[in-house]
């Protein structure tokens, strides 16, 4: 099961999106929300994925528009949760514990100068996420 210490930026998204091979509308965003949305290819198909970046929840739907019904995944959900492609979903938009420097110095804050990682202690800034709840 992958455990997660926070979840990413939106700087961060903004960085790891076009390797991806992922496009990220900020326009919600830039006037004072909270969400942005990410689209492109999931799994071979087209997906949007709207992006909590204030309590990391991730929802989506497969085809190139959102849609107002229930989304086809979402990070509250654990039915793809042993799906890869879910997997990489989980690892996009947030840090695993392993990977995280905060967990290595045990809950001291991250003493790595350029970290990104958020300078509180684990559980502090933020839940901890394992597997897809949220």
């Amino acid at each position: 099961m992958l455990t997660f210490q926070r979840h990413r930026t939106v700087e961060e998204l903004r960085a790891l999106c076009p390797a991806r091979g992922l496009t990220m509308n900020t326009d919600r965003y830039d006037r004072g929300g909270d969400h942005v949305v990410l689209s492109g290819q999931i799994n071979g198909c087209a997906a949007v994925i709207l992006f909590n970046t204030f309590n990391g929840v991730f929802w989506g739907y497969f085809g190139s528009e959102l849609r107002g019904e229930t989304p086809d995944f979402s990070s509250g959900n654990d039915r793809f949760d042993d799906e890869p492609w879910f997997q990489n979903l989980l690892r996009l938009f947030y840090i695993e514990k392993a990977d995280c420097p905060i967990s290595a110095v045990g809950g001291r804050g991250c003493e790595q100068p350029d970290c990104t990682c958020k300078d509180d202690a684990p559980g502090e800034s933020g839940e901890v996420l394992e597997g897809g709840a949220a």
